[in-house]
């Protein structure tokens, strides 16, 4: 029987040229991140950063490429993409067992998390084979990479192997339009400590926060540290000094009680629901999303994908979306 002429093991500087005209097949010019295109950067990188980085070689050539990163108590999966004639021999499973039996090594009883496209079903499908659970979606997020006519966006899933956030004793605090998303969420993760409280007024004044602009992928993340009365106006006016990107994401601590408030004035803003990560970090985490206005982004439809898995992700379920619909 003749061996198996693929192997996965973890990337080497030496193997920075063939990343390259890895991409270069896959995504042509269009890959946001420019270090891919650079054999001498992304050798550099191999060693340099905190990424952890593992390719499905031949003979002749990189086959496949992906990473993995530790952030906090989680071990995030980040992109994989295999040579289009190396494809259907399994090459994107051993890349997602080889970063599981990672992040194994880096923490004790990890749970991992990633953010397929929306327009490569089989990145999901093999996801959800191995354990992750759909948590929520990003829309919009990277507009650059996929020149099908659509602005591509991020499918959240999450995979708890040791059973880590089954054990958690946290309470979310959430109002009654993220309760089916969160619900699922914690279901699909056999997790039960969702707690509905009603929206009331913060007692502080004055919110605190801080944003981080993606220039490459044009989102504005806002990170809402305090809730307070005024948030309403501080998110406004970070909108209107980014008024020129293609989406908005707002993450906040989803374990204090001024959250719903927050959740209720970003929903008048357009704002809504999307995604939830229990634990991230040692606290449970609400993301709110908003799409810009001027653009047709594929937004999913958030009820139907939330009660059926990973599945409903995939074509039937994608609609036009804009915010003045």
């Amino acid at each position: 029987m003749e061996a198996d002429p693929i192997r996965v093991r973890p990337a080497r500087p030496s193997d920075a040229p063939g990343i390259v005209e890895l991409f270069q097949a896959v995504y042509g010019d269009a890959y946001p991140f420019r270090f891919y295109y650079d054999a001498r950067e992304l050798a550099r990188r191999i060693t340099g950063d905190d990424f952890f980085r593992v390719v499905a070689v031949d003979k002749q050539a990189v086959l496949g490429h992906a990473h993995v990163r530790v952030r906090g108590n989680y071990v995030y999966l980040g992109g994989a993409l295999t040579l289009p004639g190396a494809r259907r021999q399994g090459v994107h499973q051993r890349l997602i067992e080889a970063r599981l039996a990672y992040g194994e090594t880096q923490i004790k009883s990890p749970v991992f998390f990633s953010e397929p496209v929306t327009g490569h079903a089989g990145s999901q499908r093999n996801l959800a084979r191995n354990g992750f659970v759909a948590a929520g979606f990003e829309v919009g997020k990277y507009p650059r990479l996929f020149p099908i006519g659509q602005r591509e966006s991020v499918v959240i899933v999450i995979a708890d192997p040791h059973g880590v956030l089954a054990s958690s004793s946290g309470q979310v605090y959430v109002t009654p339009e993220a309760a089916a998303c969160v619900q699922s969420v914690l279901d699909g993760l056999q997790v039960s400590r969702c707690v509905h409280t009603e929206v009331c007024e913060p007692a502080r004044a004055l919110s605190q926060l801080h944003a981080v602009l993606n220039p490459d992928l044009q989102v504005l993340t806002v990170h809402l540290d305090v809730v307070g009365r005024d948030v309403a106006r501080c998110v406004s006016e970070l909108l209107e000094a980014h008024g020129d990107v293609f989406s908005y994401e707002v993450r906040m601590d989803a374990g204090t009680t001024e959250v719903p408030y927050a959740m209720e004035a970003l929903r008048e803003m357009r704002f809504y629901v999307s995604g939830f990560l229990p634990l991230f970090r040692g606290k449970d985490r609400l993301h709110m999303s908003r799409c810009d206005a001027r653009c047709e982004l594929a937004k999913l439809s958030i009820e139907t994908a939330y009660r059926q898995g990973l599945e409903p992700f995939i074509g039937d379920y994608v609609r036009f979306h804009d915010n003045d619909a």
